[in-house]
């Protein structure tokens, strides 16, 4: 154990709690020494156990193979059934399960679900197999402590760390040495770094699994790294010497002089399939489709084929092309590849077909030597296609490539037609070229051949992989048809499946395809698009089994409709299609008897390994198409995806970009102005939006649009299915008609514009809505964002109508858009005010700019002009604003403290290609076009120079801070441009103000700051009153302490030692005014300044309740409140209810009357001994003006922030201060993460927690309630002072007990948007009101009176319960009146 050295060494600095942790974790590490021992992932069962269940009762205990959907949430596959599907949810029955796990699966029960049929319930109850790279997983750290992390797969629970060192921007990276995982180094790390953590344990009993950080991934390495840790793509495919006597090809068939042709995508580097096209004769022509010969270069068991089984197939995207490969380049581009003029080795499909009906007359396979002629992209496919195929009528011609893939593209259709029969048309996926569709058709036909072939063969007859597909289960089927039986005949792929009556005569046209695509793919059309999805749902999954191995191997694939299917077209792509060619060459062996390469349980252990890497691929290939997303069109039309009732968030999804994936959008990133509202009969949810919008532009005052876009028209059912009948009888004048038709209606829909007079109400505001239903169709604005490490589409803006969008980006990351500060943690100690001030500055600034969209109280200026400085890399700008406008307007907030949105509609991107044979042949038509997009930038305004006496005009200057689009269109910089600004206003910058002013503090308030030493005061021996001796003690710090600090758990008598101090406190300041009149004061000074005390605390709440106690002595304290308390109660001549929500409610006085207001104010002032107000109020300038506060106490002070705190500290030069609180009850609320991490919820009374004297003797509950929180949160310390009179409540034994837990079974609503009401997630729950209610109705003495009247108090968590309560206690009231 030479490594515990080293540990020790490393840490010996470390306190003695953080060294028991470390040797307890290397002892841990220690014992880790394999991660195939059956101790370190032990299950409730062995593996000898396992074995006898699977064999004596194979009904119920099954060996599966897991598929993880989250970390409780899994579903078994049976090796032996593969169509079975066990669900297994619960972190109870998953166990301690990893993906991919092969383990014993216990069936409990089955039951039968009207949605799923028959569903199966099981239970993990042993592991059998479990492969060692499944541990290792890319995490993100959990709050930026890479203590805990989560793997951003999302299939996997949270996992713990080793880390001896509680630093939260360092992380300990281990490596495994000599059987243990050793120390290797500590390295910095940013909050968004993603780490490698490789899980070493899991403990019987433990939540969460142990593991050890490998390494830190840099942020460009994040996809090399998903890839790595996937797919196991790091280790690169051997090396391939082709043996000169495997090179010998006379058996084969020479097909080089036949005109070949590979169609694939630009990108692609391994081209496994070809097609030729030649005359046999004038009745007859042949149709080869060519598939290079893996298996003649690659023997069973070698090690190209040991490393192509286990990578599984080759990794493919549009974006990047081919990622990862099962073989080498050398292999693939000198022997296996089709490339242009190179012989290779095929096994071909020669199909002879009949020239006047295109009928197959026959068909065989054969060992091949072919060479390709022309490698074409789909593109270059299609424009062929669309130049030779205008005209179907014309004879065949042979003579050209070009000739040839028209020949192949008119069979292809008509293969198509043969085989879907009625539903030809609909067999094409969304977005399909006439290429694809082509190739497709051709490699469906080779795939199915080769099957049929196979299981026609005595030697492969039971050897044969095969795709095969069930039909929906029946009675689905039919609720489905209820369910959507007016929508059916809407779609013509519905209504052939369906089986609704309707006409078919198809007459192929060569313009006719995209016509066709358009209206026949039902998955772009936003109203059928539900129906869609839920016909995928009932639809069952294809699998893979063995020919002749049960029932289900004999369905057939339902989909294709195909009575045999299997996958033998991609053998450089996928390892199971090279089993198939072994399969095909048994099969054409010219040897008698020759036995099959492989066994029943071989393609048995292929057909399960097949699936899981097709699994594993669709799972890697989506998320592939998240982190590599640029968008060409930042606008897209997406549809409502998913909604439910009482979700936080909908998703959408793009049907005319089969590229992207759903997005998800919160409500609460939305500011609406209500909670969304939820119609349970049209299953559809409201949102509501208000808004003050003005402008610039007279045109836009009273004019509104009614049509929420322009890019959207609504089509009537009715006249659909008239273009539908049209289309399908192929009647181009009813065709053009429908298209007229359409036109005149969205013609109308954009002459519907509001235009009328208006309230004073509505002349300030607009109130927008949009209705969501699942296939509503909204337009949005993409960018992207990193999530987990990797770049994802975002978006950036919704669109409600024509004039009114929201921005997602500033309302989802405020701080990123509005703040370039990078800020550092707190701390408990600072070498200096200047570090203190440098630290809390960049906090506050922080948090000031996300608590701004906190407040949802945004103004929109449309018709902006702005003048700009030009410089691109420094972009600042200007704009005016004049004093009539922002009096008419109400703009009551100071402009030069806002956070900018600025906005510039309908702009085009630069070389924006809108041409169709520029659009991307994997997308469908491009039926919206390039949608003009918004120029969004981000900005805070700064203060200019003061503007000259007389000027009407206010300049708003403002420095650019985020500018998401790298190009800015030339608009933006012309003259006379008009731009919507949506204008955030700040908070008052208090807290920012009052860390820049620590500098003019006094020392006292320095030391508190940085937490340096501080001196102890003179002062005599005191003759205190009668309290308990903590109290007594904790009076007696604060009169002889310039800084003290007091815990007051709940009842004991914090209010009381407060009062205790300010009246101590009043003594000490009548003996300091006693002593200063002695002096005879300058006349030509300003009069001095009032010594007294401050009272303040972060809430009205906090110091009403000692207001209340002092105003029972001799001191006269005066309870000051904030202006917008003081505006409501009383309202002065003339004022007006002012329009911002949140700010001051009514307009300032004139300026005479507000001077004398001042005046009076700062006299009446004086006259006090006591001022308690809020720390914020403290600012105000009357109070300052006048009054000298020697001392302040700060009440509650742990729930304040400790700028909060320092507010009136700064504000005034205090001899002595004393905090009060209790930092177990609480915290000061910030809602922000980052500044929360970085210290801004710690309180300063918690940072003075060593120094505190806390008062140990409660007074308010009974010594049985106080048990609890003096064990659990005081170390036993906290004490019971009274006695209590009986107990009335029972326990269930039925003696007397002082508290009582009941269960009430009621249903909670949560908020889903803060607002007024409440806010998010703040949850009610109706029953457990009224139960709590009806409880405390039923003690002795107690009456609805008395609860109201506060003699009994109802405590309720959250917001919304407690108004619950109050609406209960006010329905009996009216009751019993």
């Amino acid at each position: 154990m030479d490594t515990s050295v080293s540990e020790e060494s490393d840490s010996a600095s470390s306190s003695n709690a953080e060294e028991n942790h470390s040797k307890t974790v290397c002892k841990t590490l220690y014992e880790c020494t394999s991660l195939e021992s059956d101790s370190e992932f032990d299950e409730e069962l062995c593996k000898k156990d396992i074995e006898e269940h699977l064999n004596t009762n194979p009904d119920v205990f099954k060996h599966c193979k897991l598929v993880m959907e989250r970390h409780d949430k899994v579903y078994a596959r049976p090796l032996d059934e593969p169509t079975l599907c066990i669900k297994i949810s619960g972190r109870e029955n998953v166990g301690r399960s990893f993906p991919g796990d092969d383990v014993c699966v216990e069936i409990l029960n089955r039951e039968q679900c009207p949605q799923e049929g028959e569903v199966i319930k099981g239970r993990v109850v042993g592991l059998i197999n479990r492969d060692e790279n499944s541990l290792t997983f890319i995490c993100k750290m959990v709050e930026g402590n890479p203590k805990l992390v989560t793997p951003v797969n999302k299939h996997m629970t949270r996992i713990r760390t080793v880390q001896t060192k509680p630093d939260m921007g360092i992380v300990e990276l281990r490596q495994y040495k000599c059987g243990l995982w050793v120390r290797k180094e500590f390295v910095n790390i940013a909050e968004n770094q993603m780490l490698i953590v490789k899980v070493i344990k899991w403990e019987h009993g433990k939540t969460y699994p142990l593991g050890v950080v490998t390494h830190v991934i840099p942020e460009c390495d994040a996809l090399d790294e998903m890839l790595d840790i996937e797919l196991g793509c790091k280790d690169t495919p051997p090396p391939f010497k082709l043996q000169p006597e495997d090179d010998k090809a006379s058996d084969r068939m020479d097909l080089c002089d036949i005109i070949t042709f590979t169609i694939d995508p630009p990108t692609a580097e391994d081209l496994d399939d070809a097609i030729s096209v030649s005359e046999i004769n004038c009745d007859r022509y042949q149709i080869g489709i060519h598939i290079t010969d893996v298996a003649s270069c690659i023997s069973k068991d070698s090690e190209q084929d040991q490393f192509a089984r286990l990578r599984g197939k080759t990794i493919y995207t549009p974006e990047k092309g081919d990622v990862t490969f099962m073989f080498s380049r050398e292999l693939s581009n000198d022997h296996l590849s089709v490339l242009p003029e190179k012989k290779r080795k095929a096994i071909s499909l020669l199909i002879d077909i009949d020239k006047k009906t295109s009928n197959i007359l026959n068909f065989d396979f054969a060992e091949t030597l072919i060479t390709s002629d022309r490698r074409m992209s789909y593109e270059e496919a299609d424009q062929i296609i669309q130049k030779y195929c205008l005209d179907d009528t014309e004879p065949l011609r042979f003579s050209c490539v070009e000739d040839c893939v028209a020949v192949a593209y008119r069979f292809s259709e008509e293969h198509r037609k043969c085989r879907l029969e009625d539903g030809w048309l609909f067999g094409r996926q969304v977005g399909q070229s006439c290429s694809h569709a082509m190739v497709e058709e051709l490699m469906n036909l080779y795939n199915s051949a080769a099957a049929e072939e196979l299981i026609s063969t005595d030697v492969t007859r039971d050897l044969t992989p095969l795709r095969c597909h069930r039909e929906p289960d029946s009675e689905q089927l039919t609720q489905f048809k209820k369910k959507y039986v007016e929508l059916i005949p809407m779609s013509p792929y519905f209504s052939n499946i369906c089986e609704v009556d309707t006409e078919h005569k198809f007459t192929q046209s060569k313009d006719y395809y995209n016509l066709m695509q358009l209206i026949f793919s039902d998955e772009i059309h936003p109203t059928l698009i539900p129906m869609v999805r839920e016909f995928r749902d009932i639809q069952k999954k294809a699998v893979i089994l063995r020919s002749c191995s049960s029932m289900d191997s004999r369905l057939g694939h339902y989909d294709l409709q195909l009575n045999a299917y299997t996958w033998a077209s991609s053998p450089l792509r996928r390892y199971l299609d090279i089993i198939l060619q072994r399969l095909l060459h048994t099969m054409l062996s010219k040897k008698i008897l020759k036995q099959a390469d492989y066994t029943q349980v071989e393609i048995n252990r292929f057909c399960q390994t097949g699936m899981d890497a097709e699994e594993k691929y669709d799972a890697l290939v989506l998320r592939l198409k998240k982190v590599q997303f640029e968008p060409k069109d930042v606008v897209k039309l997406a549809v409502v995806d998913q909604l439910t009732p009482q979700g936080h968030e909908f998703t959408i999804s793009f049907p005319l970009h089969s590229k992207l994936d759903v997005i998800t959008i919160m409500y609460k990133q939305l500011k609406v102005v209500d909670q969304p509202s939820y119609n349970k009969e049209k299953n559809a949810m409201t949102l509501h939006w208000k808004r003050r919008v003005y402008s610039f532009s007279e045109s836009f005052k009273n004019s509104y649009p009614l049509k929420p876009m322009k890019n959207v028209t609504s089509v009537s059912s009715n006249l659909w299915k008239r273009l539908v009948s049209a289309v399908k009888q192929q009647d181009w004048v009813k065709i053009e008609q429908c298209l007229r038709d359409m036109k005149k209606g969205e013609d109308e829909e954009k002459e519907s514009v509001t235009n009328e007079a208006c309230s004073t109400e509505q002349r300030h505001y607009k109130e927008p809505t949009m209705e969501l239903k699942l296939g509503t169709v909204v337009q949005v604005q993409l960018g992207t964002e990193l999530k987990d490490g990797f770049p994802v589409p975002v978006v950036q803006l919704l669109t409600v109508n024509q004039c009114f969008e929201i921005c997602l980006e500033h309302t989802r990351n405020p701080i990123d858009c509005f703040s370039k500060t990078v800020c550092n943690a707190s701390k408990p100690f600072y070498e200096s005010y200047n570090e203190y001030q440098n630290i809390w500055s960049q906090l506050c600034q922080i948090d000031t700019a996300y608590n701004a969209l906190e407040e949802n109280n945004s103004i929109i200026l449309e018709g902006v002009r702005i003048t700009w400085n030009r410089d691109e890399t420094n972009l600042q700008g200007f704009f005016y604003l004049t004093k009539t406008q922002k009096k008419q307007w109400s703009l009551e907030f100071d402009l030069r403290n806002c956070f900018l949105c600025i906005r510039l509609r309908d702009q085009k991107l630069k070389n924006s290609k809108s041409d169709p044979k520029h659009l991307d042949s994997s997308e469908i038509l491009d039926l919206q076009g390039s949608l003009p997009f918004t120029w969004v930038a981000h900005a805070v305004t700064t203060k200019p120079r003061k503007p000259k006496n007389g000027d009407n005009q206010n300049k708003i200057t403002f420095q650019i801070t985020k500018i998401s689009m790298s190009y800015i269109p030339p608009k933006v910089f012309e003259q006379g441009t008009n731009f919507t600004i949506e204008v955030i206003p700040k908070k008052i910058p208090v807290r920012e103000n009052v860390i820049e002013n620590l500098k003019r503090a006094n020392n006292l308030v320095k030391n508190v700051a940085t937490n340096q030493q501080l001196e102890e005061l003179n002062a005599s021996n005191l003759n205190l009153p009668r309290l308990n001796k903590s109290q007594q003690k904790a009076v007696e710090e604060a009169v002889k302490k310039p800084f003290t600090v007091i815990q007051g758990p709940p009842g004991t008598g914090k209010t009381v030692v407060g009062i205790h101090i300010v009246n101590w406190y009043f003594k000490k300041n009548q003996d300091f005014l006693a002593s200063s009149k002695s002096f005879k004061a300058n006349p030509d000074q300003k009069p001095p300044k009032k010594p007294a005390i401050l009272y303040c605390g972060p809430s009205n709440k906090s110091v009403d309740i000692v207001a209340g106690e002092l105003c029972l002595g001799v001191l006269k304290p005066l309870r000051i409140y904030c202006d917008q308390m003081e505006m409501r109660e009383f309202p002065y001549t003339d004022s007006e209810l002012k329009l911002c929500r949140k700010s001051l409610r009514d307009e300032k006085p004139k300026e005479d009357y507000r001077k004398l207001l001042k005046e009076a104010h700062k006299h009446e002032i004086q006259k006090y001994d006591v001022v308690l107000c809020t720390c914020s109020s403290a600012l105000k300038p009357e109070i300052l003006a006048v009054m000298d506060f020697r001392q302040i106490l700060i009440d509650e002070c742990a729930m304040a922030t400790e700028p909060e705190a320092f507010i009136p500290l700064v504000s005034y030069n205090p001899k002595q201060i004393v905090l009060l609180g209790d930092h177990q009850q609480i915290r000061p609320i910030v809602q922000c993460a980052l500044v929360k991490k970085m210290g801004m919820q710690q309180s300063l009374f918690k940072r003075y927690m060593n120094l505190a004297t806390m008062l140990d003797t409660q007074y308010r509950m009974h010594e049985e309630i106080c048990r609890f929180p003096s064990e659990e949160f005081y170390e036993g310390i906290l004490k019971t002072g009274a006695e209590r009179g009986p107990r009335y409540l029972l326990n269930k034994y039925g003696l007397p007990t002082a508290i009582l837990f009941g269960h009430v079974q009621g249903k909670e609503h949560s908020l889903v948007v803060s607002t007024e009401k409440g806010n998010e997630n703040s949850v009610a729950n109706t029953e457990e009101a009224e139960q709590a209610v009806s409880q405390s109705l039923m003690l002795p003495s107690v009456h609805l009176r008395m609860i109201q009247a506060g003699a009994y108090l109802i405590k309720a968590t959250k917001v919304i319960q407690s108004r619950k309560v109050g609406e209960f206690l006010l329905f009996l009231c009216c009751k019993n009146l």
